[in-house]
């Protein structure tokens, strides 16, 4: 299974659903940035497991933006808070077909499906 969030209103891709993540600030490792971002945008901790690879997708700009899957472990099972997003899933596999998911996203799932 796989945990995604839906994009709140106001919110750039609002409505469409996404894997947690952010930018890796400069004195971070990955799995350093993992835990900040999963801490700041859910309340949830975490523990970086294993990462699955790396995605290279395009932003709307026509950058490069690479995504990093990765296997975590955490005590709990929801999050404390919600910042930008309204609504989260543990979905299937099988399920993903029926979420409406960020370009990038996209992009991750066609790479990373094999290993839910």
């Amino acid at each position: 299974m796989c945990f995604a969030a839906r994009k709140k209103a106001g919110t750039a891709n609002a409505g469409l659903w996404e894997f947690p993540g952010g930018k890796i600030h400069a004195d971070e490792s990955q799995e350093e940035a993992l835990i900040r971002e999963w801490q700041e945008e859910f309340g949830w901790e975490i523990e970086p497991l294993q990462a699955l690879t790396q995605v290279k997708s395009i932003t709307g700009k026509g950058e490069p933006l690479w995504l990093m899957p990765w296997r975590i472990d955490s005590k709990q099972v929801q999050p404390k808070h919600l910042t930008d997003h309204d609504a989260v899933a543990w979905i299937k596999p099988k399920e993903v077909v029926h979420f409406a998911w960020g370009p990038a996203d996209e992009q991750v799932l066609r790479t990373v499906l094999g290993w839910l």
